[in-house]
């Protein structure tokens, strides 16, 4: 027998057709093949050619062993030169080694172009232990390939195969007729198994056939060639066998061969060693794969997975980069699964101890024998994969009541498998360094493995009887724990229970988190047990799922309890280690003083107040059973958001714990107010100070009603001193820090004396606890009194907020009622620019104010109502025509808010100055060259400017300077010089202003002409007199026909005398004196 057969080499039949005869066996059993919907990796790749006169269905899906033939020889038919077997003993021999082991080696039959002979090989059995040769019952399998040519499939009606026993035909020669085939090409490399199906005597009493001859026939248009790498039988497995491992795989590719890559190394894939591997590369774009296929020895059972271990070098594969890889299982030629590498079924990991081999599995639908992994050519994943192994892995076994296990320390632990199946299976149990320490469905733990806290791995898989693999090892992991002691425990104080209460305790633990258990007991000795529901005389106990103990009916004393715990890794405290908790029952206090109802509006928080009885503390709480939700004289509750009433409770607290009866404290909670215009409070709350029983808030909601006449009253009984109350206003949202409140206030008794307002204090705040600003009524430097009654303060803020306070204190002699109608934000005043501007009538005037932060403005004409001039910090009016003082006005905006009052802008509108009131001469007369001298006044203009000009609509100036020829001068009072003028008559125009006027405009200017006349002759007078010191003397000249005489003292100066004669008063000092005499005519 040929050494390849070998009991742990099974094989299950591949395929299962019906019966036929014939010759017709071998065209129905292939035609039911490729006319079912198989796949074409099944049609190409797993070519199985039926060939046979027929076919048995007694191919039972258990494992068998494969009987290899040990034996070859060849042979030719006719002329058929240069036909050869290449290595025509491998496909007998019998080596090891994984890329070179027997079936993995070939012999190569080769037909050369043109031949018309044939070449054959025959495959013996040799009989006897190691290949007795096959029944005629039995079919023969062979192994074959496709060598470096590609075979034209068209061409397999060139094979036949014929059984022989010795030299004597057993039953009839079989050729495939290969015109059903869909493929005109078999890839190069490609790997399959040829069924050659049992043979039929046909007439001969043969019972065996010891060979199977395959003839290889040659043609004229085609070089023949095939692979044959062993041929083997299949018989009954007489052992227990690898059930679980892959005996053989196929390799091979699927499309147009010159696109695609291949297989290489493709026995790595199921040689048992995940540091090897075999590699599938598949061009990008094209519609084929490579592929592998993993045959396994019989079918699988049911549950069992399909595992293969991959990898891409350099690459972190996930369920889009293996979009390309698809994963089949069969059974024979049947598709059970076909999974591409994207779906939800599989599950991708890491291979334990690795950094780039992962581990892809999924649980098979059916039973299978065999895993085909493909590679596809999507350009958008992968084209390269390394296959490690390809694996079939039965279910682990479950193990008893989970796969998490607890005990505690030297507490010995059964792990049990769960419904054991004994008759089938047998178990093994290792440790976490892969030890076997148990052959048994369960495994007791003691000694040594608990007697170290811990948490511990151990395994358990289960072997089928008749295979030597085993199942996937189920992970059961146990802890072995160290017992709770009492500081794992924690209780809050105790406070002391009256006899009429419920006493309640809630154990907790910091340390022992993992689904807490705790039991209550008597004594430490863990001899008494509390149970929920326990009675003891009127003594009841109750625990509570979360382990609170609950005690009633207890009379004055001191009881003591113990606690223990434990939870999914701890054990429960042992006897004496518990957590021991003192109970101290007493009598009962008396309950505060406090007031009992209060009101408050959503939105707002609310302080309670209350004053504890001697050496008492109060305890605040929001029913009458639960625990207390604050200690001390107030309690600050959040704001309110619905409406109602709500209920708490104070008590007085004894040291140690015993409480007195709980007062009822109700509050009453209103909607909240929808102010009707902006900046108003929509919420409000009260309260007071320890120590005001008495004082109360009446109409509470009346301070924000945005009612002017509604006002809620803060009252205090007189000579209540240190005492307070107060009231909180609420805005809707937080203010900007440059805002003010403008609060209305009232006395009841009227405002006589303003220093009674001492008493009220004003805070802003923001928030219910951050103080922004405190002020006292005393402190104000300005109160604006509406009436008797009422008076308006405003308080800045200085800082965001959202709310203020009115309190009312108790001072001696001074208010114990106040009066609060409502509040109000104030947005920041502009800065104005130029806040009484000045412009000339018939100009407009730009106005300019920068909003205070936070707001925005609007510009009116109007003081109330009218329609919005611009909301730009710059505004520019219509030319004012009307002198006098005209008024705009600032609206300060707050959001969408106005505030009260619009802030005016006086604008001085000043009128322009006319002709009339400019007195000037309408002619000045001068003579020649010399200069004429205009001399204007005004009328009605206070500090009058003159201007003078060429020209009526004020075109051309007159400045100080030459201009052609002629000189002008203006003096500081506005009187004009002129001189150098021709002959003639020269108008000038001169316009008015002053403090209260505006220059004259254009075409409205004062008019003055100067008229110049030709110099008259000078006249006859006697140049040298003589007189004595003392004496007055007459000079005398006689004027030109027309003309005056006009005396001067000078050359520049006026004339000091108009005539023909002057008299000088008498000289005091010789000397020699000159004086002029000029003619001068009328008007000149």
């Amino acid at each position: 027998m040929h050494s390849k057969a070998t009991p742990n080499s099974p094989f299950t039949a591949i395929s299962y057709f019906p019966d036929a005869k014939g010759k017709t066996a071998v065209k129905a059993s292939i035609a039911h093949l490729f006319s079912r919907p198989v796949s074409l990796a099944c049609k190409s790749l797993l070519l199985i050619l039926l060939l046979g006169l027929g076919i048995s269905k007694s191919w039972a899906q258990t494992y068998t062993t494969r009987v290899y033939a040990n034996d070859q020889r060849t042979g030719t038919g006719g002329v058929c030169l240069l036909c050869a077997v290449d290595n025509a003993g491998n496909a007998v021999d019998n080596t090891t080694g994984t890329l070179n082991g027997f079936l993995n080696t070939k012999a190569t039959l080769r037909v050369p172009l043109g031949v018309a002979g044939s070449i054959y090989q025959e495959y013996i059995f040799t009989g006897g232990t190691t290949a007795p040769p096959p029944s005629v019952t039995s079919g023969v399998i062979l192994k074959i390939g496709s060598p470096a040519n590609l075979l034209n499939l068209n061409l397999l009606g060139n094979i036949t195969l014929q059984a022989y026993n010795g030299s004597t035909p057993v039953g009839s020669s079989v050729t495939p007729n290969a015109s059903l085939l869909n493929l005109s090409l078999l890839a190069s490399g490609n790997q399959t198994e040829l069924f050659f199906p049992a043979p039929q005597p046909g007439g001969s009493q043969a019972s065996t056939y010891d060979r199977v001859r395959l003839t290889l026939a040659g043609t004229v248009s085609l070089a023949q060639s095939l692979d044959v790498y062993a041929a083997y039988y299949t018989k009954p497995a007489s052992g227990p066998v690898a059930c679980d491992k892959a005996i053989d795989v196929l390799t091979g590719i699927s499309g147009d061969v010159g696109a695609l890559g291949g297989v290489s190394n493709g026995p790595y894939a199921v040689d048992n060693d995940p540091a090897t591997y075999a590699t599938l590369t598949a061009a990008v774009s094209v519609a084929g794969y490579a592929q592998a296929t993993a045959i396994f020895p019989g079918l699988s059972a049911p549950g069992d997975s399909v595992r293969l271990i991959l990898s891409n070098p350099g690459t972190i594969l996930n369920a889009t980069l293996l979009q390309n890889l698809s994963v089949v299982t069969y059974n024979g030629n049947t598709q059970v699964d076909n999974v591409t590498g994207g779906n939800a079924l599989l599950v991708l990991n890491l291979l334990t101890g690795a950094s780039d081999i992962y581990t892809l599995s999924f649980k098979s639908s059916g039973s299978f024998d065999r895993i085909q992994v493909r590679m596809g050519g999507l350009a958008t994943a992968l084209t390269q994969i390394r296959v490690h192994e390809i694996q079939r892995v039965g279910p682990g076994p479950n193990s008893a009541n989970g796969v998490l296990k607890t005990t505690c320390l030297n507490t010995p632990l059964t792990l049990r498998v769960s419904n054991p199946d004994l008759a089938n299976l047998t178990y093994t149990w290792y440790d976490s360094n892969n030890a076997v320490i148990g052959n048994a469905d369960s495994l007791v733990l003691k000694d040594a493995r608990v007697a170290t806290p811990g948490t511990y791995q151990y395994y358990v898989s289960a072997t089928r009887k008749t295979c030597t693999t085993e199942s996937a090892k189920t992970l059961v992991t146990v802890v072995v724990a160290n017992p709770s002691t009492a500081a794992d425990i924690s209780v809050p104080t105790v406070p002391q229970y009256c006899t009429t209460d419920t006493v309640r305790i809630t154990p907790s633990s910091s340390t022992i988190t993992n689904h807490p258990v705790f039991r209550w007991y008597k004594d430490n000795g863990k001899t008494t047990p509390i149970i929920n529901g326990m009675t003891e005389g009127a003594v009841k106990y109750f625990v509570d799922t979360t382990g609170k103990l609950s005690v009633t009916g207890l009379a004055s004393g001191t009881y003591n309890y113990y606690v223990s715990v434990s939870d999914d890794s701890h054990c429960e405290n042992t006897a004496n280690a518990l957590k021991q908790v003192s109970v101290t029952v007493g009598t009962a206090p008396a309950p505060p003083t406090l007031n009992q109802t209060y009101t408050v509006t959503t939105g707002l928080p609310l302080t309670l107040t209350a004053n504890p009885a001697t050496g008492t503390t109060v305890l605040w709480y929001s029913d009458t059973t639960q625990a207390p939700i604050g200690r001390g004289s107030t309690l600050t509750l959040p704001a309110f958001t619905t409406p109602g009433t709500y209920t708490y409770f104070a008590g007085d607290s004894l040291s140690g714990g015993c409480i007195s009866y709980r007062l009822p404290v109700v509050i009453t909670v209103t909607g909240p107010v929808v102010p009707s215009s902006c900046g108003l409070p929509d919420r409000q709350g009260w309260s007071t100070s320890l120590g005001c029983v008495l004082c109360s808030v009446t109409n509470a909601d009346a301070s924000i009603d945005a009612d002017a006449t509604n006002f809620a009253t803060l009252s205090m009984p007189v000579g209540l001193l240190g005492a307070s109350i107060y009231q909180r206003l609420a805005f809707p949202a937080a203010g900007a820090p440059t805002d003010s409140i403008r609060l209305i206030l009232g006395v009841p008794t009227g405002v006589a004396d303003v220093s009674l307002l001492g008493g009220v204090v004003i805070t802003v705040y923001n928030g219910p606890n951050t103080v922004v600003s405190t002020t006292s009524l005393a402190s104000l430097l300005t109160l604006r009194l509406l009436d008797a009654n009422r008076f308006v303060v405003t308080v800045p803020t200085g800082a965001e907020y959202d709310r203020v306070e009115v309190k009312l204190t108790g001072v001696a002699n001074l208010l114990n009622s106040l009066n609060i109608y409502g509040a109000r934000i104030v947005g920041a005043n502009p800065a104005i620019a130029t806040p009484n501007p000045v412009v000339c009538q018939g100009l407009p005037v730009t106005l300019s104010a920068t909003p205070g932060a936070g707001t925005t403005i609007q510009w009116f004409r109007d003081s109330i109502g009218g329609t919005s001039l611009g909301n730009q910090n710059t505004f520019t009016t219509d030319s004012l025509k009307t002198a006098g003082v005209v008024k705009y006005y600032i609206q300060v905006m707050n959001g969408t808010c106005a505030n009260p009052e619009r802030i005016p802008v006086s604008i001085t509108v000043k009128p322009l100055g006319t002709a009339a009131n400019i007195n000037v001469a309408d002619t000045t007369n001068a003579c020649g060259s010399s200069a004429a001298v205009i001399t204007p006044t005004a009328t009605g203009v206070q500090n009058p400017v003159f201007k003078w000009y060429l020209d009526a609509n004020k075109a051309t100036a007159i400045t100080n300077g030459i201009v052609n020829g002629v000189t002008y001068s203006i003096d500081a009072a506005g009187k004009l010089s002129v001189s150098g003028l021709s002959i003639g008559n020269h108008t000038y125009y001169v316009s008015v202003s002053g403090d209260t006027t505006c220059e004259n405009a254009a075409g409205n200017l004062k008019a003055a002409t100067i008229a110049v006349g030709a110099a008259p002759a000078p006249p006859t007078v006697n140049q040298n007199v003589a007189v004595t010191t003392g004496l007055p003397v007459t000079l005398t000249a006689a004027p030109a026909a027309g003309a005056t005489v006009l005396w001067y003292s000078d050359t520049t100066q006026a004339p000091i005398g108009r005539g023909s004669s002057i008299t000088l008063p008498a000289f005091t000092t010789p000397g020699t004196y000159k004086y002029f005499a000029a003619d001068s005519l009328p008007g000149a």
